[in-house]
């Protein structure tokens, strides 16, 4: 991907995650030339890490939309931020949510997620401060400086896989990830299995992906950035038992970074604007 198409598709990630500045890359990782150097040389040196519970920012809605109904005998239409559950296609996960589990079950869930929603938001802080303050002293670094965080990217649509592949695309990188490492939270897990949906593919807005030479305390290291193109799924303990992460087209399309060619532009059927 070139410079230009980097920047663009930072733009769109950006705003689509609703975190403004929240997102960080290394200037100097941006140029084709300086990634070849530092990634693909460098022999995956970088850890992947995340921060927060994946999944929550969409879960939490549905979780209390469907704690909410249980107390209401006349299932008044309940507002899940600005968007009413009834008349929407929310409405019917809130309706599975509540026939498959107990209200005890989604208590907790929803305290459970509340909460690591709040020490996520603290840690994010913290290592975006990191970050910034890093960055102020790139233009000098030393022998000593081995450990600063080289990229933060916020997740939103298209949860934790898109923002993998965001991440290793504006690095210039291939990527190897233990799905196993990913925390994600057990009830989520649960919910999603009875919405048929991916919970890793779940909206995860307020989590963030750093990569970074060392792991940090507030983050769960999850992989590794790796030489080549590759971006790798390790799934289960037998090393065969892998995927290749997919190019998250619906929500780069979303998020207005890909359009679809019409006949006048060629075969390619997809480009960046």
């Amino acid at each position: 991907m070139r410079t230009e198409q980097k920047e663009q598709l930072i733009t769109a990630w950006g705003a689509s995650a609703g975190t403004g500045g929240a997102l960080f890359v290394r200037e100097n990782l941006l140029h084709p030339e300086a990634c070849s150097d530092r990634n693909r040389a460098g022999s995956g040196n970088l850890l992947v890490a995340l921060v927060g519970p994946p999944g929550a920012a969409e879960m939490l809605p549905l979780i209390r939309g469907a704690l909410e109904a249980m107390h209401s005998e006349k299932m008044a239409p309940v507002s899940l931020g600005s968007v009413s559950i009834f008349g929407s296609d929310n409405e019917d996960a809130v309706q599975r949510i509540r026939a498959h589990f107990s209200r005890r079950f989604l208590a907790n869930a929803e305290q459970r997620l509340a909460q690591a929603q709040d020490a996520a938001e603290k840690a994010a802080a913290a290592l975006l401060n990191q970050a910034n303050t890093s960055r102020s002293h790139s233009a000098g670094v030393t022998q000593g400086e081995h450990e600063e965080i080289e990229a933060v990217i916020p997740l939103g649509p298209g949860g934790v896989f898109a923002g993998l592949w965001v991440l290793a695309e504006l690095l210039g990188a291939g990527l190897a990830v233990e799905v196993r490492a990913i925390p994600i939270a057990q009830e989520v897990i649960e919910i999603a299995n009875a919405l048929d949906r991916n919970p890793y593919e779940m909206n995860a807005a307020g989590c963030f992906l750093i990569a970074s030479e060392a792991g940090r305390d507030q983050a769960a290291v999850i992989g590794r950035l790796t030489p080549g193109p590759a971006r790798i799924l390790l799934q289960g303990e037998n090393a065969d038992d892998v995927r290749f992460l997919d190019k998250p087209r619906g929500i780069l399309r979303q998020i207005g970074f890909l359009h679809r060619r019409t006949a006048e532009d060629g075969q390619n059927p997809e480009i960046p604007i």
